[in-house]
């Protein structure tokens, strides 16, 4: 097809696609969306979904990301610019339906599931034995060929890594190293969901689900592989052999010198029945080059009942696991701690996802189609970022009826706890009472292997025995057959010698063959003594051998009866570990309600709190205006009663100071008083001595007169003087009125500033109050978030895997699309597509299932970049988050991914260049990096970036692709 470019090829690609999902599955058309999923299935699940919180879901995500989180998904690849717009304009309502299963038919989808498988299986293990891409390709090949997981996976168990086409399956064994207690603890995790890595030595300290015994009963499937090594042309390789496992007895380190024995089983499950054989008969025919295969295979019999697909500790991990990596969380969370105190998000739904499983066969596909297409997986995410405001809308329901629910969720975990506590005595007591059975067992068992020691000695015994009789049966016929040979030559020679005559050498012959059989002659009786001992002896040895098979019988007739009793008594001990566990399981439960709720009420007291502060706030603010108005008011009665007392003060020190003037003068005046009085009197006396006292009248009169005078104006100043100190009095009075007032004022304004000081400092506690309210509100509301999260009543934020992060790299600048179009390319010109191949869609699809691989392949040393930086260790959890100062270089100085952001052909940065204006561009970039259109302070941001030097356009863009690319928005699945 010479003349059908590599564009038409495309293009029926692209037609073809959606027909080629339903061709290749066996539908035969697409007409309605119930051909895409189980819709009863898909019911069931948004049923339980729903049922599990009592609060409003998230709406569903906006349509540019939830194709970017289904490309993620399903073939671990980012859309394109074109390709995303593509789909928005697609008017058609079942234009999602249509994309799931175009995705689905892609062969990415094996590329990216074989990865997803890869770190799963292996978490990016060392390739000792097996290359990577010889582990990657055969599980490539299982999912493209829809190979049943529950197959694959038992395909691991049993994998042989004999040299061969087949030899990568055995990678899961090989680069464990053939050691029974690491893949019996990766089994345990891988398989059904439980790290019982603790329990290798004594009951799990913390969790009661995970018992000793329970690892043994998993360590008796593997106990008996190992390592061999075997040719593999000039090279010597190692596979993986078994042994014909016994069981060991074995004890807890917490409990020296008591002592168990259990057979293979599944964590409390029934024991698997083992056959038993003769010593010597347990081994197939040993073929050449290979080690000896045991004719019962317990790791075989493990991987029957995983493929049998009834095994539902089994199917109920694989169907966590496979809804954990679509939905970024398990209902069992974490996926490997599947305990009955680690309660499924939903019992019901988890048997739901278990049951569907099984019923399509662990058909990968037609799983993750139909868990793509629930509303859990299909829903975005709570916006919480203002929390300031009421209690959002899907909180709202969550809330009614509050109170009453979580009163009813404490009486309900109360009820569990003592309920789970009555459960674990009953199960404590029964497995006390089982001591002495297990005991009885463990002595049978013991006996049973005495008996098969004492037998294999034996056997080695009669082996030995009849192998040195048969060298003594060859030794004895030996001589017989010698001397009759011998007779018959003798008698031959001397017939001829007879028939002849004297003939020297005939004569010569004749001695020769006597003297031969007179040596041999007496060698016969004692080989045939040595014959009959030795035959004594083996036959002995047959007997002590037949005795030894006939004591193993005994033995394992008694163990077998007393094992028979052991089952009774393990089937009646497993009723109560199922009510324990289902006890432990309720209380969980009950506790993780009742710890739901008190997420709740921290948002419903963080609210109410910060109501009450609020309130607080504004009654302090009031509180403080009267204070200062009533401050206000004190302050001018001070001053007006400071100035009053001034002028008072003023007055009092004048009047004062005229009484004292006024008081100088009465006395002044009462001195002359006392002065005329005394002058008077002393004339009065004079005058009684005098001759002539009327010569002294004339004075006296005057002093008399002037007495008189005197007393008047006395009484006229002691009566300014009298009112002049009543004045000052009264001032004085007035005075210490005004100060009494003022001390008074100076105290209610020491009062009121104390209690504007007490307000001030309550408010700085109110408002750090109120700011601590708020932070709980935020944390609060964050925790609730992200407990509907877990609910998956909201889209939980997850980081891409560094597989994802490297292809979505390479796919958002159409790097991928690039190097599987060159590969198209040279296929087709190599070998050319006839007009008939065309037009054969399967030709088509396996043409580019080879461009796609041969485009992966030469790009996957960029994708090893990605895992050494964004990958966890060996062994280590290979979903948690982190960042590391490598990474932030390697994104923000990585040339590579710099380089990759070139504007190329139709890549997003060239299609930022070509926009017609700046808001087109803006759109173009936030589309076509992280597929979503920008925030108005985005677009402005991207406007004057690319405005500020137009010359260089293309760089600028280039720059604004790879800083989307680098920032941790691009990092995260939506």
């Amino acid at each position: 097809m010479k003349d059908v470019s590599i564009t038409v090829l495309r293009n029926l690609w692209l037609l073809a696609a959606c027909l080629l999902s339903s061709s290749l599955l066996g539908q035969d058309s697409i007409t309605s969306t119930e051909q895409y999923f189980d819709s009863n299935f898909v019911a069931s699940v948004d049923h339980w979904i729903l049922n599990s919180t009592p609060a409003t879901p998230a709406a569903q995500e906006q349509d540019s990301l939830l194709l970017r989180k289904l490309w993620l998904t399903i073939i671990g690849l980012a859309p394109t610019l074109e390709e995303m717009n593509q789909y928005l304009s697609d008017a058609d309502p079942n234009r999602y339906h249509r994309m799931v299963d175009h995705l689905l038919s892609r062969p990415e989808f094996a590329e990216h599931w074989a990865e997803k498988l890869d770190v799963m299986l292996m978490e990016r293990r060392a390739n000792t034995h097996i290359p990577q891409e010889q582990w990657s390709a055969w599980l490539r090949s299982q999912i493209a060929a829809n190979r049943p997981l529950n197959h694959l996976l038992a395909d691991l168990l049993v994998a042989d890594g004999a040299p061969g086409e087949g030899r990568a399956s055995a990678r899961f064994l090989l680069d464990r190293t053939g050691d029974p207690n690491l893949i019996t603890n990766d089994v345990a995790r891988i398989y059904f969901g439980r790290d019982i890595q603790c329990s290798q030595c004594h009951n799990h300290p913390s969790i009661d689900s995970y018992r000793q015994s329970d690892y043994q009963g998993l360590f008796g499937f593997v106990s008996g592989i190992h390592l061999a090594e075997v040719a593999d042309g000039d090279k010597k390789v190692q596979m993986v052999a078994e042994k014909s496992a016994t069981d060991s007895p074995f004890e807890s380190v917490f409990q020296r010198g008591t002592m168990y024995r259990v057979l293979p089983h599944l964590f409390g499950g029934d024991e698997f029945v083992q056959p038993w054989s003769i010593p010597g008969e347990e081994y197939h025919p040993i073929e050449t080059g290979r080690p000896a295969r045991p004719i019962h295979s317990r790791r075989q019999q493990l991987a029957d009942a995983i493929r049998m697909g009834n095994l539902d500790a089994f199917n109920r991990n694989l169907a966590n696991r496979l809804w954990s990596m679509v939905l970024g969380r398990g209902i069992v969370e974490p996926v490997d701690l599947n305990h009955s105190e680690n309660p499924p998000l939903s019992q019901e739904l988890l048997d739901t996802l278990s049951t569907q499983l099984a019923t399509i066969r662990f058909d990968l596909r037609s799983f993750v189609r139909d868990l793509v297409h629930t509303k859990s997986f299909q829903r975005g995410r709570f916006e919480t970022d203002d929390v300031s405001r009421s209690a959002p809308n899907w909180l709202v329901t969550a809330l009614q009826n509050h109170a009453e629910r979580m009163q009813l969720a404490e009486q309900q975990s109360t009820t569990a706890r003592d309920q789970r506590a009555a459960a674990e005595l009953e199960y404590n007591n029964a497995l006390d009472a089982s001591a002495t059975l297990l005991k009885e067992r463990l002595t049978s068992l013991g006996n049973v292997d005495t008996a098969r020691a004492s037998l294999s000695q034996a056997v080695e015994a009669a082996k030995k025995a009849n192998s040195e009789k048969s060298t003594a049966e060859q030794a004895h016929a030996s001589a017989v057959d010698k001397l009759a040979k011998l007779q018959v030559a003798a008698d031959s020679t001397a017939a001829a010698l007879h028939a002849v005559g004297q003939d020297a050498e005939l004569a010569a012959a004749v001695e020769l063959l006597k003297n031969r059989k007179a040596t041999i002659e007496p060698t016969v009786e004692p080989l045939q003594k040595v014959l009959a001992d030795k035959s004594a002896a083996a036959q002995a040895a047959l007997d002590a051998s037949a005795k030894a098979k006939e004591a193993l019988i005994a033995a394992h007739q008694v163990a077998s009866e007393v094992d028979t009793r052991v089952r009774e008594k393990i089937a009646a001990n497993r009723q109560h570990r199922i009510v324990f566990e289902d006890a432990t399981l309720r209380m969980t439960q009950a506790e993780a309600e009742l710890h739901y709720h008190k997420t709740l009420n921290a948002w419903v007291e963080s609210s109410n709190s910060i109501a009450q502060l609020q309130q607080s706030i504004v009654q302090n603010h009031q509180e403080r205006n009267l204070i200062d108005i009533s401050l206000a008011g004190l302050s001018s009665s001070m001053q007006v009663v400071e100035q009053k007392t001034l002028d008072v003060l003023a007055s009092a020190a004048s009047l004062v100071g005229q009484a004292n003037v006024q008081k100088q003068m009465v006395e002044s005046i009462a001195t002359k008083l006392k002065r005329v009085t005394d002058t008077n009197s002393a004339l009065a006396e004079t005058a009684k001595i005098l001759n002539s006292p009327e010569t002294i009248a004339p004075a006296r009169q005057t002093l008399s007169d002037a007495t008189i005078a005197l007393q008047n104006e006395l009484g006229e100043a002691e009566k300014e003087l009298k009112s002049a100190t009543s004045a000052a009095d009264a001032r004085q009075s007035e005075l210490a009125q005004l100060r009494e007032s003022l001390s008074q004022i100076q105290q209610q304004l020491s009062v009121k500033e104390k209690f504007k000081g007490e307000h001030a400092q309550q408010l700085v506690e109110l408002e750090e109050k109120l700011n601590a309210a708020r932070a709980q509100q935020t944390s609060s509301l964050h925790s609730t978030t992200q407990l509907l999260a877990s609910r998956f009543l909201s889209s939980r934020l997850r980081p891409l895997t560094p597989e994802q992060m490297g292809w979505t790299f390479l796919a958002t600048t159409k790097v991928y699309k690039n190097y599987v179009e060159k590969h198209l390319a040279e296929i087709e010109k190599t070998n050319p597509a006839t007009a008939d191949q065309s037009q054969d869609l399967a030709f088509l699809a396996e043409r580019r299932t080879n461009a796609v691989r041969k485009a992966r392949a030469e790009l996957q040393g960029n994708i090893n970049h990605f895992v050494t930086l964004y990958g966890a260790g060996p062994g280590q959890p290979q979903s948690d988050f982190f960042a590391t100062p490598d990474q932030a270089l390697y994104a923000n100085n990585g040339g590579s991914i710099f380089a990759w952001a070139t504007a190329s052909g139709e890549n997003v940065t060239a299609k930022v260049v070509a926009a017609t204006s700046e808001s087109e561009a803006a759109d173009r970039l936030y589309l076509g990096v992280l597929s979503r259109k920008p925030t108005p302070a985005e677009t402005s941001a991207v406007e004057h970036y690319l405005g500020q030097q137009p010359e260089i356009r293309a760089r600028l863009a280039q720059e604004l692709v790879w800083s989307l690319m680098a920032s941790a928005e691009f990092r995260f699945l939506p």
